[in-house]
């Protein structure tokens, strides 16, 4: 089961995940932050920051981890940022052993990422 709970502010959108993101739950995960990132479709693009707070996760799979990069390419490209931040020791590990840590930006905290988001 996962539980996904969308906030908003002027500089970003915060997503905070919890329970288990494998690949059952990609297609929900995929659809709930899309829609929050662009939800007036006549907008084209973009037009925040995304901020995934992954310290709930309790385990997530490799197709987890290919959603997170392709919301990581998707904000890259509009010229926004996406922080994750607080990973379990279990999603560390699996960032550390695929080289993710040298792609996405993650920071210890929400409020570590906020304030790098608004620096």
């Amino acid at each position: 089961m996962l539980s996904i709970n969308i906030s908003s502010d002027s500089d970003y959108i915060l997503v905070t995940l919890k329970g288990h993101l494998d690949g059952s739950q990609t297609g929900p995960v995929s659809q709930k932050i899309g829609l929050a990132l662009t939800p007036d479709e006549s907008e084209e693009g973009i037009k925040t920051n995304l901020i995934i707070d992954i310290g709930g996760l309790s385990y997530m799979s490799s197709a987890g981890l290919g959603t997170l990069l392709a919301f990581h390419r998707k904000v890259k490209d509009a010229g926004r940022r996406m922080i994750i931040c607080n990973p379990s020791p279990m999603v560390s590990g699996l960032l550390d052993t695929t080289g993710m840590y040298g792609v996405f930006q993650v920071q210890p905290s929400v409020a570590s990422a906020v304030k790098t988001i608004k620096e």
